[in-house]
């Protein structure tokens, strides 16, 4: 039952994953148009819309998104690196 909890939660991870990534390029398709926009601060000025601002929604919002889905596939990482070497240890012991 564990185990199902557990790859029900990678699951979801993935999921959320692929739609923050599907979110980014239409939020980007739209500063890029004009048809969204948010303050954001660049280096000429104040820019709300345009491919400049898109550019740095696309950026940036890769890398978090990049340094979000890292931190939680480390986290799975880990977690079924000890699972194995427990059952590694217990299948020792038994021997």
């Amino acid at each position: 039952m564990r185990d199902f909890f557990i790859i029900a939660l990678e699951w979801i991870i993935h999921v959320i994953v692929v739609i923050a990534i599907l979110l980014l390029f239409v939020l980007t398709t739209m500063t890029a148009i004009g048809v969204w926009s948010m303050p954001v601060i660049l280096p000429g000025g104040v820019g709300n819309s345009g491919p400049l601002a898109a550019l740095a929604y696309f950026v940036f919002g890769g890398i978090g998104i990049i340094l979000y889905a890292g931190v939680l596939y480390l986290g799975f990482g880990i977690y079924q690196n000890t699972r194995r070497t427990a059952l590694a240890l217990e299948h020792r012991l038994i021997k």
